[in-house]
């Protein structure tokens, strides 16, 4: 895994973007059942950036709803995404 001032280069229409690498893992809160999101930056590091709320009822919908998040905020953003 990249480390912290390492970046993924990933080209888009313009040339070359630079992509920062995160890890997001859901993890099950042993008091409620429900699951949380902890987002580690860089993606190697030892502890999470950010943790939400325990407030998911599958490990899936912690992860989708993250990824969704992050995409509704890079749209509002007009940030382009890699083309393939």
């Amino acid at each position: 895994m990249p480390g912290r001032d390492e970046q993924t280069e990933a080209a888009n229409s313009e040339g070359v973007a630079f992509v920062a690498v995160i890890r997001i893992e859901a993890v099950q809160d042993p008091k409620s059942g429900r699951f949380f999101v902890e987002i580690y930056n860089p993606a190697d590091a030892e502890r999470p950036y950010v943790t939400t709320a325990p407030r998911y009822m599958t490990a899936a919908a912690a992860e989708n709803d993250t990824i969704a998040i992050l995409a509704a905020a890079a749209s509002a953003q007009g940030t382009p995404l890699p083309q393939r």
